[in-house]
């Protein structure tokens, strides 16, 4: 739900704390990721550019969703009682321990296979959330700051082939409109 909502990276979704989300606000602050440094070890740090520290405006769904999902991260910490690894994470096991990144995408195919939906990477969900989202017509410009780009030919040169099927889409509606005009002037 992150992950197609955001369009964040896997490690910046493995590092989201509840401290992260302002759901008053609707904001979701994403200034750290939680990266792979040798088989069994991973660290948390700074995202690599300035660009990657931002903060994302959320969805209702999601924030409705976060909201239901607090309530069970509460419960969890009150059964466990003292033996709850309480590091705040969004994305952790049932005892509040942190989930290696793999094991996380390793369980996203597995969901899809058990489900007979085609498996894809956990990090195609990125480029769906930018795809879907330029289709339903969000600012290029303002997706960029989303995605955490540093440029905007970043954003551009990885998903100009969503506007190249929108470039159809808009003449078809230029269409529409403009035939009741041109009709009235012939």
């Amino acid at each position: 739900m992150l992950l197609v909502c955001l369009g964040i990276r896997r490690g910046e979704l493995m590092a989201l704390t509840w401290a992260d989300v302002d759901f008053d606000r609707k904001l979701v602050n994403i200034n750290k990721s939680t990266v792979k440094v040798k088989r069994d070890k991973t660290v948390t740090k700074d995202p690599k550019s300035e660009a990657g520290r931002r903060v994302i405006e959320a969805p209702d769904v999601l924030i409705d969703f976060l909201r239901r999902e607090k309530v069970e991260y509460f419960k969890r910490r009150l059964q466990q009682g003292k033996d709850y690894h309480d590091n705040d994470l969004i994305i952790c096991q049932y005892n509040g321990k942190p989930f290696s990144v793999d094991w996380y995408s390793t369980k996203f195919k597995r969901l899809l296979q058990d489900n007979g939906m085609r498996v894809i990477r956990l990090h195609d969900l990125r480029h769906s959330h930018a795809t879907y989202s330029l289709k339903m017509g969000v600012n290029a410009k303002a997706l960029q700051k989303r995605m955490g780009h540093s440029t905007f030919s970043t954003t551009m040169d990885t998903y100009s082939h969503v506007l190249d099927d929108m470039g159809r889409e808009a003449a078809e509606t230029l269409n529409t409109g403009l035939q009741s005009i041109v009709s009235n002037v012939i």
